[in-house]
Protein backbone atom coordinates (compact mmCIF):
# COMPACT_ATOMS: atom_id res chain seq x y z
CA UNK A 1 0.00 0.00 0.00
CA UNK A 2 1.34 3.29 -0.81
CA UNK A 3 3.41 2.36 -3.66
CA UNK A 4 1.18 2.13 -6.62
CA UNK A 5 4.34 1.12 -9.01
CA UNK A 6 6.14 -0.77 -7.00
CA UNK A 7 9.44 -0.24 -5.13
CA UNK A 8 12.24 -2.25 -4.40
CA UNK A 9 13.63 -3.42 -1.63
CA UNK A 10 16.65 -1.98 -1.37
CA UNK A 11 14.75 1.76 -1.78
CA UNK A 12 12.39 0.72 0.56
CA UNK A 13 15.38 0.19 3.15
CA UNK A 14 16.89 3.30 2.29
CA UNK A 15 13.73 5.60 2.81
CA UNK A 16 13.35 4.22 6.26
CA UNK A 17 16.67 4.79 6.73
CA UNK A 18 16.25 8.58 5.56
CA UNK A 19 13.36 8.99 7.74
CA UNK A 20 15.20 7.58 11.06
CA UNK A 21 18.38 9.46 10.03
CA UNK A 22 15.83 12.69 10.36
CA UNK A 23 14.77 11.84 13.88
CA UNK A 24 17.86 11.71 15.10
CA UNK A 25 18.50 8.15 14.63
CA UNK A 26 22.25 7.20 14.36
CA UNK A 27 23.17 3.49 12.61
CA UNK A 28 26.17 1.60 13.75
CA UNK A 29 26.93 -1.51 10.57
CA UNK A 30 28.01 -3.63 10.21
CA UNK A 31 28.95 -4.21 14.56
CA UNK A 32 28.28 -6.96 17.12
CA UNK A 33 27.75 -6.59 20.02
CA UNK A 34 29.88 -8.64 22.13
CA UNK A 35 28.70 -7.80 25.89
CA UNK A 36 25.35 -6.48 27.70
CA UNK A 37 25.72 -5.25 30.96
CA UNK A 38 23.71 -3.88 33.34
CA UNK A 39 24.70 -1.16 35.12
CA UNK A 40 23.96 -0.05 38.95
CA UNK A 41 21.73 2.45 37.85
CA UNK A 42 19.32 -0.20 35.69
CA UNK A 43 20.84 1.83 32.59
CA UNK A 44 22.38 -0.73 30.12
CA UNK A 45 25.81 -0.69 28.52
CA UNK A 46 26.59 -2.68 25.27
CA UNK A 47 30.03 -3.02 24.29
CA UNK A 48 30.75 -3.49 20.20
CA UNK A 49 33.33 -5.59 18.66
CA UNK A 50 35.53 -2.98 17.96
CA UNK A 51 35.59 -1.94 21.67
CA UNK A 52 33.00 1.22 21.39
CA UNK A 53 30.61 1.23 24.79
CA UNK A 54 26.97 2.67 24.38
CA UNK A 55 25.08 3.46 26.91
CA UNK A 56 21.26 3.29 26.85
CA UNK A 57 18.15 3.50 29.04
CA UNK A 58 16.41 0.79 26.85
CA UNK A 59 17.34 -1.82 24.76
CA UNK A 60 15.54 -3.29 22.02
CA UNK A 61 16.62 -6.88 21.09
CA UNK A 62 15.36 -7.78 17.67
CA UNK A 63 18.05 -10.94 16.76
CA UNK A 64 15.35 -12.85 15.55
CA UNK A 65 15.46 -16.85 15.38
CA UNK A 66 18.40 -19.78 14.53
CA UNK A 67 16.84 -22.53 12.29
CA UNK A 68 16.67 -25.76 13.90
CA UNK A 69 19.09 -27.98 11.81
CA UNK A 70 19.16 -31.97 11.58
CA UNK A 71 22.70 -33.25 12.39
CA UNK A 72 23.74 -34.28 9.01
CA UNK A 73 27.06 -34.40 7.53
CA UNK A 74 27.43 -31.43 4.96
CA UNK A 75 24.53 -29.69 6.01
CA UNK A 76 25.94 -26.31 5.75
CA UNK A 77 27.88 -27.46 2.52
CA UNK A 78 24.39 -27.32 1.13
CA UNK A 79 22.78 -24.93 2.44
CA UNK A 80 21.53 -22.32 -0.11
CA UNK A 81 22.92 -24.83 -2.98
CA UNK A 82 20.05 -27.15 -2.55
CA UNK A 83 19.10 -27.07 1.26
CA UNK A 84 16.40 -24.14 2.29
CA UNK A 85 14.58 -23.21 5.41
CA UNK A 86 11.80 -21.59 3.33
CA UNK A 87 9.75 -21.70 0.02
CA UNK A 88 10.24 -18.57 -1.73
CA UNK A 89 9.34 -17.87 -5.77
CA UNK A 90 13.03 -17.84 -5.94
CA UNK A 91 13.50 -21.45 -4.02
CA UNK A 92 10.32 -22.68 -6.47
CA UNK A 93 12.92 -21.92 -9.62
CA UNK A 94 14.92 -24.55 -8.44
CA UNK A 95 13.08 -27.58 -8.10
CA UNK A 96 10.83 -26.77 -11.42
CA UNK A 97 9.78 -29.75 -13.08
CA UNK A 98 12.16 -32.00 -10.32
CA UNK A 99 11.09 -33.54 -7.02
CA UNK A 100 11.46 -31.59 -3.76
CA UNK A 101 11.96 -32.91 -0.55
CA UNK A 102 10.25 -31.62 2.95
CA UNK A 103 11.50 -32.19 6.35
CA UNK A 104 8.37 -31.51 8.97
CA UNK A 105 5.00 -31.84 9.81
CA UNK A 106 3.82 -28.77 10.88
CA UNK A 107 1.84 -25.97 9.07
CA UNK A 108 4.62 -24.30 7.58
CA UNK A 109 5.66 -27.98 5.93
CA UNK A 110 2.33 -28.52 4.72
CA UNK A 111 1.73 -24.72 3.57
CA UNK A 112 5.18 -25.27 1.41
CA UNK A 113 4.25 -28.49 0.43
CA UNK A 114 0.85 -26.72 -1.12
CA UNK A 115 3.17 -24.23 -2.84
CA UNK A 116 5.96 -26.12 -4.02
CA UNK A 117 3.43 -28.56 -5.92
CA UNK A 118 2.66 -25.96 -8.19
CA UNK A 119 6.39 -25.78 -9.65
CA UNK A 120 8.12 -29.50 -8.76
CA UNK A 121 6.75 -32.40 -10.64
CA UNK A 122 6.29 -33.72 -7.07
CA UNK A 123 6.69 -33.07 -3.61
CA UNK A 124 7.69 -35.51 -0.69
CA UNK A 125 6.97 -34.78 2.97
CA UNK A 126 8.91 -36.55 5.31
CA UNK A 127 7.37 -36.78 8.87
CA UNK A 128 9.51 -38.65 11.35
CA UNK A 129 6.13 -39.01 13.54
CA UNK A 130 3.22 -42.01 12.64
CA UNK A 131 0.78 -38.63 12.25
CA UNK A 132 -0.03 -34.91 11.63
CA UNK A 133 -3.08 -34.87 14.03
CA UNK A 134 -0.81 -33.13 16.88
CA UNK A 135 0.98 -30.47 13.97
CA UNK A 136 -0.69 -29.31 11.56
CA UNK A 137 -4.58 -28.57 11.18
CA UNK A 138 -6.75 -30.70 9.68
CA UNK A 139 -7.77 -28.65 7.35
CA UNK A 140 -4.17 -28.18 5.53
CA UNK A 141 -3.26 -31.96 5.96
CA UNK A 142 -6.82 -32.77 3.91
CA UNK A 143 -5.46 -30.97 1.26
CA UNK A 144 -2.29 -32.65 1.22
CA UNK A 145 -3.35 -36.09 1.26
CA UNK A 146 -6.10 -35.27 -1.54
CA UNK A 147 -2.97 -33.72 -3.90
CA UNK A 148 -1.52 -36.55 -6.37
CA UNK A 149 1.45 -34.44 -6.84
CA UNK A 150 2.01 -34.48 -3.05
CA UNK A 151 3.65 -38.06 -1.25
CA UNK A 152 3.38 -38.18 2.51
CA UNK A 153 6.00 -40.34 4.80
CA UNK A 154 5.84 -41.60 8.49
CA UNK A 155 8.14 -42.60 10.30
CA UNK A 156 11.13 -41.02 7.77
CA UNK A 157 14.26 -39.13 8.43
CA UNK A 158 17.03 -38.24 6.19
CA UNK A 159 20.20 -40.01 7.18
CA UNK A 160 22.99 -38.69 4.21
CA UNK A 161 23.13 -35.88 1.26
CA UNK A 162 25.14 -36.22 -1.46
CA UNK A 163 26.39 -34.06 -4.37
CA UNK A 164 29.63 -32.39 -5.08
CA UNK A 165 28.75 -28.92 -5.25
CA UNK A 166 24.93 -28.52 -4.87
CA UNK A 167 22.95 -31.13 -3.56
CA UNK A 168 22.19 -33.97 -6.05
CA UNK A 169 20.31 -36.63 -3.80
CA UNK A 170 20.02 -37.26 -0.28
CA UNK A 171 19.16 -40.97 1.73
CA UNK A 172 15.80 -41.85 3.40
CA UNK A 173 15.34 -44.14 6.79
CA UNK A 174 12.83 -45.52 8.24
CA UNK A 175 13.08 -45.22 12.19
CA UNK A 176 11.33 -48.61 12.69
CA UNK A 177 13.42 -50.85 10.24
CA UNK A 178 15.81 -49.09 9.55
CA UNK A 179 15.96 -49.75 5.53
CA UNK A 180 17.45 -46.84 3.29
CA UNK A 181 17.17 -45.92 -0.12
CA UNK A 182 18.31 -43.26 -2.43
CA UNK A 183 16.08 -40.26 -3.80
CA UNK A 184 17.39 -38.10 -6.28
CA UNK A 185 16.47 -34.41 -5.41
CA UNK A 186 18.19 -31.15 -6.34
CA UNK A 187 15.98 -29.69 -3.05
CA UNK A 188 15.63 -30.43 0.23
CA UNK A 189 13.22 -27.98 2.79
CA UNK A 190 14.19 -28.04 6.39
CA UNK A 191 10.56 -26.80 8.50
CA UNK A 192 11.39 -28.00 11.70
CA UNK A 193 10.95 -24.79 13.14
CA UNK A 194 13.06 -22.65 15.04
CA UNK A 195 14.45 -21.06 18.26
CA UNK A 196 14.79 -17.72 19.29
CA UNK A 197 18.41 -16.27 19.04
CA UNK A 198 18.35 -14.53 23.14
CA UNK A 199 20.79 -17.66 24.84
CA UNK A 200 23.32 -14.34 24.61
CA UNK A 201 21.09 -12.45 27.20
CA UNK A 202 21.08 -15.35 29.53
CA UNK A 203 21.76 -13.17 33.18
CA UNK A 204 19.84 -10.14 31.97
CA UNK A 205 16.45 -11.04 31.18
CA UNK A 206 14.46 -13.77 31.99
CA UNK A 207 13.92 -16.62 29.50
CA UNK A 208 11.93 -19.54 29.27
CA UNK A 209 12.06 -23.04 28.50
CA UNK A 210 11.83 -21.78 24.71
CA UNK A 211 15.11 -20.53 24.51
CA UNK A 212 16.66 -23.15 23.00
Amino acid sequence: MGFPTGISGADLVWRGEVQAMKFGTRFAMPRRVMLLEKLPDQSFCATFDNGQRVRARAVVVATGVQYRRPPLDRLADFEGAGIYYAATEMEARYCKGTEAVIIGGGNSAGQAAMFLSRSASCVRVLVRGASLAASMSSYLSSRLAADPRITIEYGAEVSALHGAEHLQALTIRDVKTGATRLVDTCALFLMVGAAPNTEWLSGLVKLDDKVS
